[in-house]
């Protein structure tokens, strides 16, 4: 018996509701699978600097920052690898450590900038921009050693020796040897020195003739004689071992060949004690306060005192 044509109807109804049910769901899961929104990507972390020698900051003090060529400078920490073409420096009262373990130790003094320029494994060099740095070679790694100072065409080289290198980035430099021995060319012309001795080089010159280190570091200072002033800008002078650098306030100088400095400083409103310390190319450290010194700028006030009286008139006039 063939169906009435309402159940028929009814029937198709009922298959096409079904096939819709089919299409939606098919779509839904065609969006969540494939049209939901993207995840949002993590945090991009700050590039790590790396190098396949396995060079580190194994000592972080203070200020110490680092970065790769012309990049920004980032925080430097314990661990922090460090790859060629990088720089690092520290601030004042800032200091840091680079190591290759079993190969090569760097200690960057505060007030310094270091570049580590070639790494491989036969060789390592190294710039320093300013201030003073020291390298130990460990004999046993075979590898040569070459310190260059910026501004200056001075370089140290060694395979067995602990170096010191100080420079005020504009030719000054003194090299000293505290264990094994080095040769240091400029202008060209090459000293060798040995354990104990030191040589010092001024802007285009050549190596000085090796002298012994000396035994103790200098400071003396004229601080400027008024203890009260309205001048801003004054003049600080004195004297250290030879080739020394000081800081004075915020001026950072070097000491000629008689260890004579001078340093124009800038003084704040107000009482102020002014501090200074030298630092010579062994990394001995003398310093010293000023008295407390005033700056007043602004001058006295202008104030007419009058008695009480002087505008009456006398009695009887």
């Amino acid at each position: 018996m063939e169906p009435s044509p309402t159940t028929k109807r009814r029937g198709n109804l009922v298959f096409a509701a079904g096939v819709l049910l089919v299409v939606l769901a098919v779509a839904g899961g065609y969006y969540v699978l494939l049209w939901r929104p993207a995840p949002v990507p993590p945090p991009v972390a700050p590039p790590v600097l790396r190098s396949p020698q396995g060079v580190q900051v194994t000592r972080a003090a203070g200020a110490v920052q680092i970065r790769v060529g012309a990049g920004e400078w980032h925080e430097a920490v314990v661990g922090t690898a460090v790859e060629v073409g990088a720089d690092l420096r520290t601030g004042e009262g800032g200091s840091a450590a680079l190591s290759i373990p079993g190969t090569l130790d760097v200690e960057v003094a505060a007030d310094a900038e270091v570049r580590l320029e070639t790494l491989d494994d036969d060789q390592a060099a190294l710039e320093v921009r300013e201030g003073l740095v020291v390298a130990d070679v460990k004999p046993e790694s075979g590898r040569l050693l070459q310190i260059k100072a910026a501004g200056s065409d001075a370089v140290a080289a060694t395979r067995d020796g602990r170096v010191h290198v100080l420079t005020d980035g504009k030719g000054n430099v003194q090299t000293a040897v505290t264990r094994g021995s080095a040769t240091v060319t400029a202008g060209g012309e090459q000293v060798e020195l040995e354990n104990g001795f030191q040589t010092s080089i001024v802007p285009g010159g050549k190596p000085q003739a090796p002298t012994p280190m000396p035994k103790s570091l200098l400071l003396k200072i004229k601080w400027p004689p008024d203890s009260q002033t309205a001048k801003r800008r004054q003049l600080v002078t004195g004297k250290t071992n030879p080739g020394a650098r000081v800081r004075v306030g915020g001026v950072v100088t070097t000491a000629d060949a008689n260890g004579q400095f001078r340093a124009v400083i800038e003084l704040q409103e107000g009482s102020q004690k002014v501090r200074a310390y030298t630092l010579d190319v062994l990394g001995r450290v003398e310093q010293t306060t000023s008295q407390a010194i005033e700056l007043d700028t602004r001058g006295p006030k202008n104030e007419i005192k009058t008695h009480p009286n002087m505008w009456k008139r006398p009695a009887g006039e």
